[in-house]
């Protein structure tokens, strides 16, 4: 009863019909307009569900932990079949339980603190250096990224190694892109740089987790110290790739977009420096600190810096999915109230029309792959009205209670199955943030009004940002 696109019986499925969209996030927000909340599709020969936020919907898919492998087989190249990313049942929880999450517990990141601190210093110190120039924000926001999770993920790492990673996973990352988004298969020769890469990523992690053993070391709070104690070189090979991914381009994203809607909206700017002030102290290079402190940046996060965050996470949409499964027993799925337009002739003319519910209930069997356009959710205006400005204060106390909290999920899906990191990434985003509009003062350059949104792995800005800096003495 389930309603979607007409079965094909094509090899793909319905993956053309994506590519010809743009991106899966484009294709889900049209399959939802055409087909209400909940609608079908194929993923090669297999069909899949998704569903759509409100009316209830989520409520029943909370709980659910395992993800479904087929939908996230293309990255196994890059991530590894023994990733915590493919580690469902009881020894994904095991896992996620024991040693991921303590790995970015309140504490651990309280510990790691000097980490990003030091981080934030290398950013001050190159901004410095070209003070009065246009700078591209991208690859400095990407190195300071990669710097982070580097030193946190593998336990302290040193300039070389850091110059390693960075540059074998930049290889790695932009031949996963040309695979996923455009289909370019890679020759031989893509294949061995490829392959070379992951070897120096996997190499790196090898020889962290050998320090970690010969030391006799025991706990430790970096996420490779509590791999080294527990796991195999598979696993602590794949693991640490999957949180290099993670802090890498999701972190450097985020802070891209949130750099770009603040210079592009100038009382929100205004509005963070002034909270800037009042938690630190008034700016002065020769007095009030730059970068805050780990209390101080709880405060932030609690307040508009977090909001900013939040918002910019919201608006760029910058993980535009998940996915669930549930292998033991069918989820009973509210149906919509509403319906959509599949009699309209649009792009995705010849789908069937709607099927009736029974008993106003979608029934979605056991092991049937379940998506969650969360990117159709942050830009759906009954969840978010005036989805496509920048109102951070959407995210206020009183903003948060007029939605539920499972419709904003920029960090993945609710339960034990979101984003590990989650509080590590907020931090250091506004740690960063904090430096680069408390210390100095921009101008875009060459840069659109309207940024579009080129849906990747990550989501991304479509244009390089650039910016004129200048240093701000007080």
């Amino acid at each position: 009863a389930i309603p979607g696109p007409e079965r094909v019986e094509r090899e793909e499925g319905h993956l053309l019909d994506m590519q010809r969209a743009g991106s899966l996030h484009e294709f889900l927000v049209g399959l939802h307009d055409m087909y209400g909340g909940v609608a079908k599709f194929q993923w090669g020969q297999v069909e899949v569900v998704s569903v759509a936020a409100g009316e209830g919907r989520w409520e029943p898919l909370a709980r659910l932990f395992d993800r479904p492998e087929m939908l996230f087989a293309s990255f196994l190249p890059l991530i590894g079949e023994h990733s915590i990313q493919y580690a469902n049942g009881p020894e994904g929880r095991q896992r996620r339980r024991e040693i991921v999450d303590p790995a970015f517990s309140g504490r651990v990141c309280q510990e790691l603190y000097h980490q990003v601190v030091e981080a934030t210093e290398n950013v001050v110190e190159h901004l410095r250096s070209v003070e009065g120039d246009v700078v591209e924000i991208g690859p400095v926001l990407i190195r300071a990224a990669i710097r982070v999770i580097s030193c946190t993920s593998l336990g302290g790492v040193s300039e070389a190694e850091i110059e390693l990673v960075e540059a074998a996973y930049e290889t790695c990352w932009h031949e996963m892109e040309r695979r996923m988004v455009g289909g370019d298969l890679p020759g031989l020769d893509r294949q061995r740089k490829f392959e070379e890469s992951l070897g120096v990523l996997h190499g790196v992690a090898l020889a962290k987790k050998r320090e970690w053993e010969l030391a006799g070391a025991h706990g430790g709070s970096s996420l490779i110290g509590r791999l080294a104690q527990t796991s195999s070189d598979a696993v602590v090979k794949d693991d640490i790739v999957s949180f290099l991914v993670g802090g890498f381009h999701t972190t450097g994203n985020l802070l891209q977009w949130a750099f770009y809607y603040l210079l592009t909206n100038s009382s929100c700017l205004q509005r963070l420096r002034d909270e800037l002030d009042r938690v630190l102290g008034p700016w002065d290079a020769s007095g009030a600190p730059l970068i805050p402190t780990y209390d101080q940046v709880l405060v932030l996060l609690r307040g508009y810096v977090g909001q900013v965050i939040a918002e910019s996470l919201r608006l760029s949409v910058l993980a535009p999915f998940a996915a669930r499964v549930s292998t033991e027993k069918a989820i009973r799925i509210p149906a919509s109230k509403e319906r959509g337009t599949a009699a309209g002739k649009t792009a995705t003319q010849g789908m069937e029309g709607h099927s009736s519910a029974k008993d106003g209930v979608f029934v979605i069997p056991a092991g049937t792959p379940i998506v969650l356009p969360l990117g159709e959710a942050l830009q759906n205006a009954s969840l978010f009205p005036e989805p496509d400005k920048f109102l951070p204060e959407r995210h206020s106390p009183d903003g948060r209670k007029q939605r539920s909290p499972l419709t904003f999920a920029p960090f993945g899906f609710a339960g034990r199955r979101v984003c590990p990191g989650k509080r590590f990434a907020e931090q250091e985003a506004a740690v960063i943030l904090s430096v680069l509009f408390r210390g100095f003062s921009w101008e875009l350059v060459d840069t659109p009004d309207v940024m579009k949104r080129a849906y990747g792995l990550v989501t991304s800005p479509a244009t390089p940002i650039k910016a004129r800096v200048h240093v701000m003495e007080s």
